[in-house]
């Protein structure tokens, strides 16, 4: 008993991944094939399209066509979801009155969004182009079998029919014509969602690339209005602190302007607003030596790790 077996498997990345396992009789001219994982809507989706067949439900290669259409729409989806993704992050990215922390997040919440997006829409295109080669083999398969058909079951020297067979193959209004036609309309399509999810990455890293010079460019406007908001301020402390002091030195009972040339102009209390001045300025230069003692330490590990990588 003569028989031909063919197998296929959907990409198992995304959800809802099915496989299939067909076996055609020959003599019997009797399909027998089964669907592995099939949710609900596909198991109805299914049976919608065996009963749509027609006179192509005879021919060997119909599961694999039904396949390849449940694999078509499983993937045109995740095209549509990864292209509105991308869409959403370009208007998030590129709008006029974003805020350069929401494009520069400290937690890293937007970059990884981002980066999943970017790893996502790659293992698409890197999907999409193993389904191609699937569907061009399955294509192959349909022109060997009506190749088989149309000269009495005789094996072909070659794997690929000749020129001569594949034209003849193509004026034919066969059910293998139809399915052979359909899935190049799929390859097609295919073509089309691969470079759509091509475009994705590199229009991603310049989008992001831009924003990023956009907030940076903001960032470094504010900085310098600060900048230069400090000075102002640096600037009138330089000329008022030194009035200020003198006029509070002064202000202190611990001068005697009124002492007599055998009294000392300074008091006993100057000695003890010495001693207490000194003790409150050390004392405050070593709370913060200590405070910022621990950050100074991560700051050389950090830099010596990177070295070490």
């Amino acid at each position: 008993m003569m028989f031909q077996a063919y197998t296929a498997r959907m990409c198992s990345q995304w959800p809802d991944d099915i496989a299939m396992s067909s076996t055609y009789l020959i003599d019997r001219r009797l399909n027998l094939s089964v669907y592995y994982g099939c949710s609900e809507q596909q198991s109805l989706d299914l049976m919608d399209r065996l009963s749509r067949a027609g006179n192509a439900i005879l021919h060997p290669m119909i599961a694999s066509g039904i396949l390849a259409e449940l694999d078509r729409k499983r993937l045109f989806e995740c095209v549509e979801l990864a292209t509105d993704a991308f869409v959403s992050s370009t208007e998030m990215l590129c709008c006029p009155s974003i805020s350069p922390e929401t494009v520069i997040d400290q937690e890293g919440q937007n970059m990884t969004q981002l980066s999943d997006l970017y790893n996502n829409s790659r293992e698409l295109a890197k999907n999409i182009r193993k389904v191609e080669c699937q569907i061009s083999d399955m294509r192959t398969h349909i022109c060997d079998f009506d190749a088989r058909e149309s000269q009495g079951h005789r094996s072909l020297k070659s794997k690929k029919p000749t020129r001569e067979k594949f034209d003849a193959y193509l004026n034919a209004s066969s059910p293998g014509t139809q399915i052979h036609a359909r899935l190049l309309e799929i390859e097609n399509e295919y073509e089309d969602k691969l470079n759509t999810c091509s475009m994705i990455p590199d229009s991603l890293a310049f989008t992001a690339q831009i924003a990023a010079n956009h907030a940076n460019n903001r960032m470094a406007y504010d900085t310098q209005t600060k900048n230069t908001q400090m000075r102002t301020i640096a600037l009138m402390t330089m000329i008022y602190l030194p009035v200020t002091s003198v006029a509070s030195i002064f202000s202190m009972g611990v001068f005697n302007w009124t002492a007599s040339e055998q009294q000392s102009v300074l008091t006993s209390y100057f000695w003890v607003y010495v001693a207490v001045a000194g003790c409150l300025t050390v004392l405050t230069l070593g709370i913060w030596w200590t405070l910022t003692r621990a950050q100074r330490r991560q700051y050389d590990s950090d830099i010596d790790i990177e070295k070490l990588m």
